[in-house]
C-alpha cells in the first residue's frame, strides 16, 4: 500500500487535477495554471507524506471546494451565468430523471421521457455543444442513482450498458433543440 500512495495515488490525482483545470477560462488557465498544478502537487506530497492516505480525503474534499469557489469566481459574468443555469438545470433533470426511474421501476419510457424533454430544452437554451446536455443528463441517472439509494436497472453499475438507451433520447432531445433555436434565429 505504500507504494501506492506514494506512486500511483498522486499520478491519478494529479492527471485529475490537471483536467479540472480546463473548467476556468482559458485566459486564467494559461496564466495560473503551471503554478495551480505546482501548488497542487507540493501540498499533494506534504499531505501524503505528513498524514498517509489518511490525509488524502481531507486534502481532495478542501482541494475540490476551493476548486468550484475559484471556477465559479472565474467564470462569473452573465453569459458565464446563463451556462452555469444550464447546467444547474441539467443535474435538476437528472435528479428528477432518477427519481422518475426510482417510482416507475416496471417502466423506462417516462424516465427516457425526462432526458428527452430536458435535454430539448437545454438544446434550446444553449445550442452550442448540445452533446453536452445528453450525456451530463444520461450519466446522471446512474451517477444520482445510489445517492438516491436507488436500486433500479439503470443506477445498477452492472447495467451501464443501457445508458446508451439515456444517450439517444438525450442527444435527439439536444439537437433538436439546438437546430430549432438556429432555425429560428436564422429566421429572424
Amino acid at each position: 500500500m505504500p507504494g501506492f500512495s506514494k506512486n500511483i495515488l498522486p499520478r491519478l490525482a494529479g492527471g485529475l487535477y490537471r483536467g479540472l483545470l480546463h473548467a476556468y477560462p482559458p485566459e486564467f488557465r494559461s496564466r495560473y495554471g503551471p503554478e495551480m498544478n505546482q501548488l497542487f502537487r507540493d501540498q499533494l506530497r506534504d499531505a501524503l507524506s505528513n498524514q498517509g492516505l489518511l490525509g488524502f480525503l481531507p486534502f481532495c474534499t478542501r482541494t475540490a471546494w476551493d476548486l468550484s469557489k475559484s471556477i465559479l469566481r472565474e467564470r462569473s459574468n452573465l453569459q458565464n451565468l446563463v451556462g452555469m443555469l444550464c447546467l444547474a438545470a441539467a443535474l435538476s433533470f437528472a435528479l428528477y430523471a432518477t427519481y422518475v426511474d426510482r417510482h416507475n421501476a416496471d417502466e423506462v419510457y417516462p424516465t427516457l421521457m425526462v432526458v428527452l424533454v430536458g435535454s430539448f430544452i437545454l438544446g434550446v437554451a444553449r445550442p452550442r455543444r448540445a452533446w453536452r446536455w445528453a450525456l451530463i443528463l444520461g450519466l446522471g441517472v446512474p451517477f444520482f442513482g445510489p445517492l438516491h439509494g436507488l436500486p433500479a436497472r439503470l443506477a445498477s453499475p452492472g447495467n451501464w450498458a443501457i445508458l446508451a438507451v439515456l444517450l439517444i433520447p438525450g442527444l435527439t432531445g439536444a439537437y433538436i433543440g439546438s437546430i430549432l433555436r438556429r432555425a429560428i434565429a436564422a429566421a429572424q
